[in-house]
C-alpha cells in the first residue's frame, strides 16, 4: 500500500502476496474491492486496469457509502475524455482514484483505533453490498458489457429503446452515493483522468515493465506515484486556478440540468 514502507524483511512476503494477488486477479472475471482503506484499493485497482478486468468498489462511511464500477482502458490513447459528453461510455468512465488530486498515502497514521476502522450503520454495508451485486448483474446482461454507458440523472429521460442506455435490466450508473442520514441516492460520474495515480497509461506501462519494483517504488518513495501519473506537473501549472474554475463550470452547467458529473 502506498505510504506503507516496506523494508528488506517483508520483501520475499511481499513478492509473494503479489504474485498470489496477480494469479487470483487474472484468474477471476470480476474483482469486488470491499477494502479498510483508501491506499488498499491501490495495487487492485492498478492490476484491474492492467488487466481489464471489471472492477466494483464499494466503500462506506458512518452513515454514507459509493458504490462505483470502473472503467475501460485502452492503453494506446491517453487522450483526456470529452468532459461535457453526456452519459459517456466505459472508455471515459474513471476509477475510484481518478478524483483524487494526491496520491493515496498511510490514512492510518495518528489515529485512534476506532477511527482506523469503519463504524457504520446497522444496515449500510448491506445496501452497498446489494447495490454492488446488482451493478454487476445489470452490467453483465447488458449488450455492451463493461462498456455500457452510464446513467446520470432522472432515468425517465431515457427511452426504454435506447439500447446504448437500456439493457436488460435496465440502465446502469457509474457511481451511486447515498446516505442514511436523510435516505438520500445520487448518480454521479467521474470521468478517466490521464494523470490519475492509479490507472493511468504511465502508471500501468511501469507496473507491466517493472512488476514487483514499481509496487516497492509506490510503497516507499513519497510523491512517486504524482511524479509517474504526470500530476506533479498538473500541480504546478500556473494556470491551475482558471483550470479548476472552467472544470466546475462544467459540473455546475451539468447540475442545473439534475446530473452530477465530477470532473
Amino acid at each position: 500500500m502506498p505510504g506503507h514502507v516496506v523494508g528488506k524483511s517483508m520483501l520475499d512476503s511481499t513478492k509473494q502476496s503479489l504474485e498470489k494477488l496477480e494469479e487470483l486477479v487474472e484468474k477471476s472475471d470480476v474483482v469486488f474491492l470491499l477494502l479498510d482503506s483508501r491506499e488498499a484499493r491501490w495495487l487492485p485497482t492498478v492490476l484491474c486496469a492492467a488487466k481489464n478486468k471489471i472492477a466494483i468498489n464499494a466503500a462506506l462511511g458512518f452513515d454514507s457509502y459509493t458504490v462505483q464500477r470502473h472503467g475501460t482502458r485502452n492503453f494506446t490513447s491517453p487522450v483526456s475524455p470529452d468532459l461535457d459528453a453526456r452519459n459517456p461510455c466505459g472508455m471515459d468512465l474513471g476509477c475510484y482514484f481518478c478524483n483524487d488530486v494526491t496520491q493515496p498515502g498511510n490514512s492510518q497514521t495518528d489515529r485512534t483505533l476506532d477511527q482506523q476502522c469503519t463504524v457504520s450503520r446497522p444496515g449500510l454495508s448491506q445496501i452497498a453490498a446489494g447495490l454492488a451485486v446488482e451493478l454487476l448483474v445489470a452490467l453483465l446482461q447488458h449488450s455492451q458489457g463493461i462498456e455500457a454507458a452510464a446513467l446520470v440523472g432522472n432515468s425517465r429521460d431515457i427511452s426504454p429503446s435506447d439500447t446504448e442506455f437500456v439493457g436488460l435490466l435496465g440502465c446502469i450508473p457509474h457511481t451511486i452515493r447515498g446516505s442514511l442520514w436523510n435516505y438520500d441516492t445520487h448518480l454521479t460520474i467521474t470521468h478517466r483522468f490521464t494523470s490519475c495515480t492509479a490507472c493511468s497509461v504511465p502508471i500501468i506501462a511501469e507496473y507491466k515493465n517493472r512488476g514487483l519494483s514499481f509496487v516497492l517504488d509506490a510503497c516507499n518513495i513519497p510523491n512517486y506515484l504524482e511524479k509517474l501519473s504526470g500530476l506533479e506537473q498538473i500541480l504546478k501549472r500556473p494556470d491551475l486556478d482558471e483550470l479548476c474554475y472552467a472544470l466546475d463550470s462544467i459540473s455546475d452547467d451539468d447540475e442545473d440540468d439534475g446530473n452530477d458529473v465530477i470532473p
